[in-house]
């Protein structure tokens, strides 16, 4: 009887975890969606315009993958965070800044451009993480990119385009 008892509290506590969607680790959560899938999703809700000033791709302990954007555009600042797997917009802000104040003020080369250079040096890979940053009055794209086991990071000089700073990691 006890054991009847243990098998049907089991069977109902797997039951429990299916339908709220609780799985083992190895569980598949679908497809991840790319850097650039994501950024097309954020860029969308923008009407399609604004400079990239900083991503990242936060991968949290539950599994879960969080794409977050800082995008200005129109003397406004934007959060936008997209799950990486579902692509919904977890977090949307929306904060003004001062013409000509943004970290864009006077930007030549665009996140794209930069990504795709920084690709070309590293010979392909994801972008995981990048910044615009001001260093001694120069504008510096920050970026990192990760091939397989290998981690490319590169300081790009907006100005020249010209690679100021890479290393590689494996």
């Amino acid at each position: 009887m006890k054991h009847a008892n243990l098998v049907r509290g089991a069977a109902a506590v797997l039951c429990l975890c299916v339908w709220l969607g609780v799985g083992g680790a190895g569980e598949s959560r679908g497809t991840l969606l790319s850097y650039d899938q994501a950024l097309e999703i954020a860029m969308n809700l923008l009407g399609g315009h604004g400079t990239v000033t900083e991503s990242d791709i936060d991968h949290k302990r539950s599994g879960r993958v969080i794409y977050e954007f800082d995008i200005e555009s129109d003397n406004y600042e934007y959060e936008v965070e997209i799950d990486g797997y579902t692509g919904d917009v977890l977090q949307y802000k929306q904060e003004r800044i001062k013409a000509g104040r943004g970290r864009t003020a006077g930007l030549r080369l665009d996140a794209k451009t930069v990504q795709d250079m920084a690709r070309e040096q590293a010979g392909g890979g994801t972008v995981v993480k990048y910044e615009v940053d001001r260093d001694d009055g120069r504008i510096i794209h920050e970026i990192t990119i990760v091939d397989g086991q290998t981690r490319h990071k590169m300081e790009i000089d907006d100005a020249t385009g010209d690679v100021v700073e890479y290393s590689r990691k494996r």
